[in-house]
């Protein structure tokens, strides 16, 4: 896994991308009236499921520590 970074996305936005603990996850845009979540996805959850999450611009779900939901380039 390597480190989600907002310019390398865009740069080549088919980049497959998945969370921390391995769920995929699809990027529905990149600029959300937020001052620190501008990032929204879609996680595929185990059995299927999406969730809607936020993240920075780094890819961090919540700013200060680690979490699972937490982007990264597959």
């Amino acid at each position: 896994m390597k480190p989600f970074n907002l310019e390398e996305y865009l740069a080549n936005p088919t980049k497959r991308l998945i969370t921390r603990d391995g769920c995929d996850a699809r990027i529905i845009c990149t600029d959300a009236k937020s001052e620190k979540y501008q990032v929204v996805a879609l996680v595929t959850k185990k059995g299927g499921q999406e969730i809607l999450a936020t993240f920075d611009t780094s890819g961090k779900y919540s700013s200060g520590y680690s979490n699972q939901l937490d982007l990264s380039f597959d």
